[in-house]
């Protein structure tokens, strides 16, 4: 895996966090660090556990740790595009009322980025390049969402950044999937 797919991958992961900021209410009294800093910190923590939980599974898999990875970024993409299309703007807007809760979307899309976490352990080496990747991503496009938002002064949709996110997804699975048998 280059640093061109695994660029792309933590962007995507990221972008999900630019379609929360842009499309929900947050209580934020002008603040943009501490959502900012939050995002980035669980996005990198929970893509950290990942990492280290395929080092743990890895030795009990053998061959099969290479086929995990596209099985792995097509299930993101099913996740991401099933809560696109089953939640609806009305909800998202009126879907986070307070920073706490936020921090708990926040873990709920971390659980992306420790399931892609498990599967970049297995095919790739690059830890440390994958990790700044995350949090350089998370912490700008989620910045950039909350100015956005702050600007605009209403909520934009997010949904279709969370539908390109999981189809982008999708396709890197299928193309891992043929990368790896083909």
């Amino acid at each position: 895996m280059g640093h061109i797919e695994l660029f792309i991958i933590t962007f995507l992961l990221a972008s999900n966090f630019l379609g929360f900021t842009l499309s929900t209410n947050i209580l934020l009294k002008n603040k943009i660090i501490e959502p900012v800093i939050t995002f980035t910190l669980i996005n990198a923590g929970m893509f950290a556990l990942g990492w280290g939980l395929s080092y743990l599974i890895k030795p009990t898999l053998g061959s099969f740790d290479t086929m995990i990875f596209p099985v792995i970024l097509f299930f993101v993409g099913v996740k991401i595009l099933f809560r696109a299309f089953t939640v609806t703007d009305a909800n998202r807007v009126n879907e986070i009322v307070h920073i706490v809760e936020a921090v708990g979307f926040a873990f709920a899309m971390g659980v992306n980025s420790m399931i892609i976490g498990l599967g970049l352990g297995f095919v790739s080496d690059y830890l440390f390049l994958s990790l700044g990747l995350i949090e350089v991503n998370t912490l700008v496009l989620s910045a950039l969402g909350i100015v956005v938002r702050m600007k605009k002064g209403c909520a934009l949709g997010g949904k279709p950044i969370e539908i390109i996110s999981g189809v982008s997804f999708l396709v890197l699975g299928i193309l891992s999937f043929f990368e790896i048998y083909f």
